[in-house]
């Protein structure tokens, strides 16, 4: 349930090693947040439309559902937080904690594949933060992190089967 350079690929390798079969961003060959948004589009249930195109199985785990490379934006751990419930209500629901300065350090120097820093990415093709700056600061990027965890919190409040 957390952003992007969070420690998403070490909770995937991690879930995998333990034999859980997890999706790191990819769910068979769309990132997740495309296949989650094309089969809630067609009200169709998302987990159980996005499997696994190799095996045409279901994923145990998703460690990245997000897309920010290209206009929309997509952040279903963000926004599709009420059909991930009606869909598996007793689903876990994991956030990744890093220290907001090595987050921010991470995020600042991962390249998206458009050539953008995602910093830049999460302004110019997502919209978050301040349209006027081309990338976000520091505090903006907190607030964004912050509002993430917050959001995720608020939810189990009111769904504590997560």
């Amino acid at each position: 349930m957390g952003f992007p350079k969070m420690g998403s690929t070490t909770l995937h390798t991690f879930w995998e090693c333990g034999g859980i079969h997890s999706s790191h961003y990819w769910c068979g060959s769309a990132p997740c947040g495309h296949c989650f948004e094309k089969h809630a589009a067609l009200g169709k249930p998302m987990l159980e439309s996005c499997v696994n195109e190799k095996t045409g199985g279901l994923y145990d785990a998703y460690a990245e559902m997000n897309y920010v490379t290209t206009s929309p934006c997509l952040w279903p751990q963000h926004d599709r937080l009420d059909e991930f419930h009606r869909e598996a209500p007793n689903a876990t629901f994991v956030i990744v904690f890093r220290d907001i300065e090595s987050w921010i350090g991470s995020v600042s120097r991962w390249k998206e594949p458009s050539g953008l820093y995602l910093r830049e990415a999460l302004v110019q093709t997502c919209g978050v933060g301040s349209t006027d700056d081309v990338t976000m600061s520091d505090a903006d990027l907190e607030d964004f992190f912050c509002d993430q965890v917050n959001t995720v919190r608020h939810f189990v409040e009111e769904h504590p089967s997560h």
